[in-house]
């Protein structure tokens, strides 16, 4: 029983952490869309 509620805890964690990750890396890309439009680049970061 505690095995099942540590892997669920394990798996829960995981998922936190990457969606954290995940939602980090786009503010980046958005911050450096931004930086260079505003120098005038027509860059598109996807």
């Amino acid at each position: 029983m505690y095995d099942i509620q540590y892997f669920i805890f394990y798996k829960a964690t995981s998922f936190v952490a990457g969606y954290t990750l995940a939602n980090t890396q786009n503010t980046n890309r958005a911050v450096i869309a931004f930086t260079d439009r505003s120098k005038g680049l027509a860059v598109l970061i996807l």
